[in-house]
């Protein structure tokens, strides 16, 4: 999917601030890292995969 859709276009055009959400993929992938490997996830590469 895009990363600025038609609805975050709309927002910013209105003055809004608005998110696609790849912060949110990123911190639960992070996390699920976490658990399953019981270390800390690579969040910098994971973003950068991203």
């Amino acid at each position: 999917s895009p990363s600025k859709t038609s609805l975050l276009r709309a927002a910013e055009e209105a003055g809004a601030r608005g998110a696609n959400g790849l912060s949110m993929l990123l911190h639960q992938g992070a996390l699920s890292f976490s658990i399953w490997f019981d270390r800390e996830a690579p969040i910098e590469a994971m973003r950068r995969a991203l």
